[in-house]
């Protein structure tokens, strides 16, 4: 017969929320990759069993962990130019260098989040707003690092970020910034 298929998700303390999985065929299934905010990532235990038509059986687990991304702000210098208002979209653009001042490489994807960002703009076109990492709601973009995917240490890049503002007053916001595979 088939291989029979069961997992279980937990994250936090231990607690167990479903449905976060769905078996979609014999030997596949679907996982869900968002975690807990602040938590340590979301690990699956999957349990596999396979019986033979004299009712053999044979099991195995394997463990399927969602990542966490890191926080490298540290690591970063993050500027951000003046505002400059593009007339053609009545939005505020900034242009935001990153370079990296650390030891290290950080390989992407590398992500900026814009925290506390004033209530008189939004982020145009975000890629996302966190769901997993805190203040929740708060949007992000992802920098282009290249074929590589890596930001070497003293390598810069920049991103326009453009930011909609029916008040005219001032946008304020603070940038923090998330690397690696994970929900952020």
């Amino acid at each position: 017969s088939p291989p029979a298929l069961a997992a279980t998700a937990r994250f936090g303390k231990g607690r167990v929320v479903s449905p976060d999985w769905e078996i979609t065929g014999d030997t596949t299934l679907n996982l869900r990759a968002e975690r807990a905010a602040g938590g340590n990532g979301r690990i699956y235990t999957i349990l596999v069993e396979v019986r033979d038509a004299a009712g053999n059986a044979s099991t195995k687990t394997t463990t399927v962990s969602v990542p966490v991304p890191s926080e490298v702000t540290p690591q970063l210098q993050l500027t951000g130019s003046g505002f400059r208002l593009v007339r053609t979209t009545q939005r505020f653009a900034q242009t935001i260098t990153v370079r990296n001042i650390g030891t290290q490489a950080i390989a992407g994807p590398l992500s900026i989040v814009f925290t506390q960002l004033s209530p008189n703009a939004t982020l145009f076109n975000p890629v996302g707003v966190t769901t997993a990492i805190s203040p929740l709601g708060s949007p992000y973009m992802n920098l282009n690092l290249g074929s590589d995917a890596i930001l070497s240490v003293g390598e810069t890049v920049t991103i326009d970020v453009e930011f909609s503002n029916p008040t005219n007053q001032a946008i304020t916001h603070i940038m923090r910034a998330y690397a690696g595979a994970g929900i952020r």
